[in-house]
Order: C-alpha cells, then sequence, then structure tokens
C-alpha cells in the first residue's frame, strides 16, 4: 500500500475540504481551482496520471484501477477504500452538515484504512 500517496490525498483534503467531493471529478465554482474530487480522484491527480488543465473528467470506471494501481491496492481492498465505506465512516443519517466535516470525515476514513492496513 502506497502510505505516501495516502496521507498526500490525505492533507490535500483537510487543507482543501472545497476541493473534497463523493464524485471522482467534477467541475466546481466552489473549488479554488475549479475541480472536486474524491479520495481516487484526487489519487489520481496528485499521483500525476491526469493534468487537469486539460479539463479532462474521468469516472470512477475508467479510473479506479489507475488509483488502485498508484496505492498498490488489491480489487477487495478498493472496494473499501473507494465505494463501499464501513460504519462510523458511511454518512446515512447526513449528520456531517459543513464541507469541512464532509472533508474530515474522507481523512478519518483514509486513516482507519491505513491504520488497519486496509481490512477496514
Amino acid at each position: 500500500m502506497n502510505v505516501k500517496l495516502l496521507r498526500k490525498v490525505q492533507k490535500h483534503i483537510l487543507a482543501e475540504p472545497q476541493r473534497w467531493s463523493f464524485s471522482w471529478a467534477i467541475s466546481s465554482p466552489q473549488a479554488p481551482c475549479g475541480t472536486r474530487a474524491c479520495i481516487g480522484g484526487w489519487t489520481v491527480i496528485l499521483g500525476k496520471k491526469i493534468d487537469l488543465s486539460t479539463g479532462l473528467q474521468f469516472t470512477a470506471e475508467n479510473n479506479a484501477g489507475v488509483a488502485s494501481e498508484l496505492l498498490g491496492l488489491t480489487d477487495e481492498e478498493r472496494n473499501r477504500l473507494f465505494f463501499y465505506w464501513p460504519e462510523p465512516f458511511l454518512d446515512r443519517s447526513f449528520k456531517y452538515k459543513t464541507q469541512e466535516a464532509l472533508a474530515k470525515n474522507a481523512a478519518n476514513r483514509i486513516e482507519h484504512f491505513i491504520k488497519t492496513k486496509g481490512r477496514e
């Protein structure tokens, strides 16, 4: 597991909460650079596998593999980190009311994933 890249994504999400989203990469006027992304999306962007200046949007279908390869994840680990979050990180009750709270939850999810070595 590429913990160094995961930490980079984690720090990026915390530093710029408005750039966090559950979508892979989307245009957003709220984000300083006009782009918001999820853990997998920021993995691909920060891992230098996509150039935001091209305006290219990408999807889970064609980039989950790139992100998981950059992070050295198995298919099961990829699914746990990108798609199927366990409780308490899954926000079914919409308790995270602010963008900052959502970003902190994502960072906490990454931390838990690292600490459990991808098992949770």
